[in-house]
């Protein structure tokens, strides 16, 4: 059985490294990309641990093993991943109706990945609820994007509650941004 707990050691980073190698689309066949879903983002040791603080990651372990998680991205750290960069400028020029985004009132959500044999179990909403009420007393909402052909994820934010912003393109990969309300 997987418990929710937070990324407390360099085991439990290394756990999420290696989940997140297995799941990116580079690694997965053309029915996994679209029955499974993907990450796009690969993150080192160094860079993943810098998200690791000052805010967790949520992860699921089962028998001392990562087994799922979603990451905390602080915008602080916007310029340590440039393949968002094309992220974070759409979602300075947004709005959420009369709220404008500012960089006190949203988190990111900067990826999430369930182990196959694990999915279809309800751990997706679990990771989210940990992390969500984790950082509901400093923000209002938790932002996201996905990749529109990552259906599976696309399903299981909307599912969630996230609702769309935008969708852009940004060179061959078209993205929705989506948030949730935290309150």
């Amino acid at each position: 059985m997987a418990i929710v707990t937070t990324a407390q050691s360099e085991k439990d980073l290394r756990g999420i490294l290696a989940l997140q190698a297995l799941n990116h689309k580079s690694n997965l066949t053309e029915t996994e990309i679209k029955e499974e879903g993907f990450v796009t983002c690969i993150h080192d040791l160094d860079l993943i641990n810098k998200m690791n603080t000052p805010v967790p990651h949520t992860i699921l372990k089962d028998n001392d093993e990562v087994v799922g998680y979603a990451l905390v991205l602080q915008k602080a750290l916007q310029e340590e991943l440039p393949i968002l960069k094309a992220m974070f400028a759409e979602i300075a020029a947004s709005r959420i109706g009369d709220d404008t985004l500012t960089s006190d009132n949203y988190f990111i959500m900067g990826q999430c990945c369930i182990a196959k044999a694990y999915r279809g179990k309800n751990l997706f909403s679990i990771l989210y609820d940990d992390l969500c009420t984790r950082l509901a007393l400093h923000y209002k909402y938790v932002i996201t994007e996905v990749a529109t052909e990552n259906t599976r994820s696309l399903r299981a934010h909307k599912k969630y509650g996230f609702e769309l912003i935008k969708v852009y393109q940004d060179g061959p990969i078209e993205w929705a941004i989506l948030k949730r309300a935290l309150h």
